[in-house]
């Protein structure tokens, strides 16, 4: 707890530094940007002033806009700055930034009560889910660490390396696991990352999200079945799509062959095409650009968009995989994210 009474940022999470200090040594910044994820935006100004005391005469900014993942990147923006603290991602698979980004690890020191954890068990146990791959996000991988310690000591074993790192369309060795496992335990806030398992699975396997903020976890099969019956719905009703949407992304969203791919099968099937480029995607900009001529929507920046943004837009808005589902005609198994 800080001073004055008032709950401080750092009271709930822990910076790595040690990467930021021989960075900043060797390059002498004398501009920096902060980069921070959403929801902690209000707390940027106390991190402003923490790392004044330790970036001592520099000036540091920060980036107001979005910040979903190390994806999503304002390369314009960015080229004004000599170097670009980002926080609390781990830097991005599928894209090589700029070298003047350097990725600052956070962890959370939010963590679920023994009393959540030992249900957990004992719910697995009654189950008999006993081989487990256990993922998480960049922000509770030690914590990730010692629940598969936990794990293992009451006899579960957790086949894949510890504390791996989803991304919302990254899923490390997901594919590999996809037979060895009973279940897939998923340490995360909210439920989108489990989600995203459960897709990537088809709904193939149990999926269970352990959510630290909430002290709470959920076995998300109906879930997963509920979302994977809307979403094939989508696609059916794409089937007979004449005119497409295809939306671009910037950065790391920027895919130029998932878009050249989508394109010729559009044009192979007699149809047609317009492209929109866009850095981030709202509903009131979807609203804007959409027409009566257009019959479907794919996005192919961010999967997260069509399957929560816009999953109850009046047309469907498909993330590329399931554009390719419907384009091809082959619908099993489901394809997620492309």
């Amino acid at each position: 707890m800080s001073l004055l009474g008032r709950e401080s940022f750092l009271d709930y999470y822990y910076i790595d530094l040690s990467e930021l200090s021989r960075v900043v040594k060797e390059r002498k910044p004398s501009k920096v940007l902060l980069q921070v994820p959403e929801g902690f935006k209000s707390k940027s100004y106390e991190l402003v002033d923490y790392l004044k005391k330790v970036l001592v005469g520099v000036e540091i900014h920060v980036d107001a806009s979005p910040s979903f993942g190390s994806c999503l990147l304002d390369l314009g923006v960015i080229e004004r700055y000599d170097l670009v603290i980002h926080l609390g991602h781990r830097k991005y698979p599928y894209w090589a930034p700029p070298d003047k980004i350097v990725y600052v690890d956070l962890q959370s020191k939010t963590k679920p009560s023994r009393e959540v954890l030992d249900s957990l068990i004992k719910d697995l146990r009654e189950r008999d889910y006993v081989k487990l791959a256990v993922y998480t996000t960049a922000q509770h991988v030690d914590l990730t660490k010692e629940i598969i310690g936990l794990l293992r000591s009451n006899g579960f074993e957790v086949i894949n390396r510890e504390a791996e790192v989803v991304f919302g369309c990254w899923f490390s060795s997901l594919d590999l696991m996809r037979d060895l496992a009973d279940a897939f335990l998923v340490v995360a806030g909210g439920r989108f990352h489990a989600l995203g398992v459960g897709l990537r699975l088809s709904g193939s396997k149990e999926v269970i999200s352990l959510d630290p903020y909430g002290n709470t976890y959920s076995f998300l099969s109906n879930y997963i079945f509920r979302v994977l019956k809307s979403r094939l719905a989508k696609v059916m009703k794409s089937l007979e799509a004449r005119s497409w949407l295809i939306i671009e992304g910037s950065g790391g969203q920027y895919r130029p062959w998932i878009v050249s791919e989508l394109t010729r099968l559009i044009t192979s099937s007699e149809g047609k095409y317009y492209v929109a480029v866009t850095s981030y995607l709202t509903r009131d900009l979807l609203t804007n650009i959409d027409s009566s001529i257009i019959d479907a929507i794919v996005i192919t920046s961010c999967p997260r968009l069509p399957i929560e943004d816009f999953h109850d837009y009046e047309k469907p808005v498909l993330t590329p995989g399931e554009a390719f589902m419907a384009l091809k005609k082959v619908f099993e198994p489901y394809v997620f994210p492309w």
